[in-house]
């Protein structure tokens, strides 16, 4: 059947074909070359967010430690409390006057 066809003819059908190749070849590789540029943008993303994570990490305190703090701040606070409550006792004898508060 090819004896039939021109060279001319022949030679236009390898150069559509070869033209095809290189145009598959060519999206292949773009395509290749995109997924990899999103895989290492995704992977500098990525890289960013478990560096603060460790940043965090390394500058939070132990929990046991947080909770030592709070338990000493609530005493301070009802320290505070029965000072303030007793600066009103006081201040209360001293508005009544001389005895007046006995």
């Amino acid at each position: 059947m090819l004896a039939e066809l021109g060279d001319t003819t022949v030679f236009t059908v390898w150069m559509v074909s070869m033209i095809g190749a290189v145009v598959a070849v060519v999206a292949i590789v773009g395509l290749i070359w995109s997924i990899t540029r999103n895989a290492l943008t995704i992977d500098e993303y990525a890289d960013g967010v478990i560096v603060t994570a460790v940043r965090i990490l390394e500058n939070t305190a132990p929990l046991k430690a947080v909770e030592t703090t709070v338990a000493v701040g609530v005493d301070l606070l009802n320290t505070v409390k029965g000072i303030e409550a007793g600066g009103a006792a006081i201040l209360g004898m001293a508005a009544a006057g001389p005895g007046g508060g006995r």
